[in-house]
């Protein structure tokens, strides 16, 4: 099995093709998972999309799954270090689906791997929660959750065991 990665550090940082290869070893041994990867710092679907390398690597029609991730502030950007989320509508949704439909083009499934949202905007989690569920229903019919825990009226705010980010 051939297993795909395009997206930014939230995948790379934590080395999760490496770790999806440990987990296919371990679990399945003398059977053979290959990653490969397109990991830019930073980057959005939209980027990777408009660069050189993920669509040709996608295109060679040797991979089994593509796990796409989208930037944590869907292309957003911070304002005098206040920070402002893209609406899902502008970048994150259309180019989920030409990427969705350039993998399956290529004969392979698509897997849209959500991300957290930052701590310091916790509220954006349920965007990034509803914008990928609704392109998972719209396109692959499921995603990887990796979203934070949050429990805003404490303060608390958990990422996913092990997982760590680059801010």
């Amino acid at each position: 099995m051939r297993v795909l990665f395009v997206g930014n550090s939230y995948t790379y940082y934590n080395d999760l093709p490496a770790m999806l290869e440990g987990f296919a070893q371990a679990l399945a041994p003398g059977k053979r998972l290959e990653t490969g990867s397109v990991l830019e710092g930073g980057a959005t679907l939209a980027s990777l999309w408009k660069g050189d390398k993920a669509r040709p690597l996608i295109r060679d029609g040797s991979w089994n799954y593509v796990v796409l991730q989208e930037q944590s502030m869907l292309g957003g950007l911070r304002i005098n270090g206040v920070p402002y989320m893209n609406d899902p509508e502008e970048m994150f949704l259309p180019y989920g689906r030409l990427f969705a439909q350039e993998v399956k083009t290529a004969g392979a499934r698509p897997v849209f791997y959500m991300t957290w949202s930052r701590k310091d905007d916790l509220p954006a989690q349920d965007v990034l929660t509803r914008a990928y569920a609704s392109l998972a229903r719209e396109r692959v019919r499921g995603y990887l959750d990796a979203g934070a825990a949050t429990l805003p009226s404490t303060g608390l705010y958990f990422m996913p065991s092990s997982l760590k980010r680059n801010e």
